[in-house]
């Protein structure tokens, strides 16, 4: 029984002590505390696209101060790491009026962002919106749905004549819509939104009656082979002319 006296066992731990010593089973020098007390994480691990190591709060937010004319947007994020899966928050300073936009996080590199799988059109970002962006590995995609209009075209179009068609000229963005909407307006009578389907693009027909005097049948037609708009008279009564049915504007509502 001499081995289990105290100067034993003092040997025996002294054995045991230099073998897990040796084999890595030491105290870690480069961490200060321990368990309970740790103020830093050996390794930085990131959090959605964040480096955390313990010292610094999470934030995914940042501001775009990139003008709207311009595509290549930038941000800055501390401890932004682009990987995928990364997420931010941008508030963008201005309205994006750029084809096919980018984003450059801390000078990652600059993405595509993209909605609904395209590109993300021209005018669909509003000044101020803060959107939800995630990293794809190749493509920060905007999360959940944006809810705007996008104007395609404020240019008036007027029939020149009863029962002959009037066309917009050719709008490119109309080919990423599915759904847009036509502002309607006759003279001083009635004004309204008049919504157009691509799965439906056939001569929607608008009645409009005042009065026996001032009454007027017009339909619109969405050309989508030629990315057009078209109104059309069909009649009209005698207080009102020909040339007092326009189509003011015309908004995508829904891409692709």
């Amino acid at each position: 029984m001499a081995y289990l006296d105290k100067s034993g066992l003092t040997e025996l731990w002294k054995k045991v002590k230099s073998y897990v010593d040796a084999n890595g089973g030491g105290t870690p020098t480069t961490i200060t505390g321990n368990a309970g007390s740790a103020t830093k994480l050996q390794t930085a691990r990131a959090v959605d696209g964040v480096n955390f190591n313990g010292t610094a709060d999470i934030a995914h937010y940042a501001v775009c101060y990139t003008t709207g004319s311009t595509a290549a947007k930038t941000v800055s994020l501390t401890n932004f790491k682009l990987v995928a899966g990364a997420r931010v928050f941008v508030r963008f300073s201005y309205a994006n009026t750029a084809s096919n936009p980018t984003l450059n996080v801390n000078s990652t590199g600059a993405k595509a962002i993209q909605y609904r799988n395209s590109a993300i059109p021209a005018n669909l970002i509003k000044q101020y919106a803060v959107l939800e962006l995630v990293y794809s590995g190749s493509y920060w995609y905007v999360v959940g749905d944006i809810d705007a209009a996008v104007v395609l075209s404020t240019a008036a179009v007027t029939p020149s004549a009863i029962t002959t068609w009037a066309y917009s000229a050719a709008i490119s963005t109309l080919a990423n819509y599915d759904e847009i909407r036509v502002w309607l307006e006759v003279s001083d009578g009635q004004k309204g939104w008049v919504t157009l389907t691509r799965s439906d693009p056939a001569e929607t027909v608008i009645t409009m009656y005042l009065s026996s005097t001032y009454n007027v049948r017009v339909q619109l037609k969405w050309d989508t082979a030629n990315n057009k708009v078209g109104v059309y008279v069909r009649n009209i009564g005698s207080g009102w002319t020909v040339g007092q049915v326009s189509m003011k504007r015309i908004e995508g509502v829904k891409l692709k």
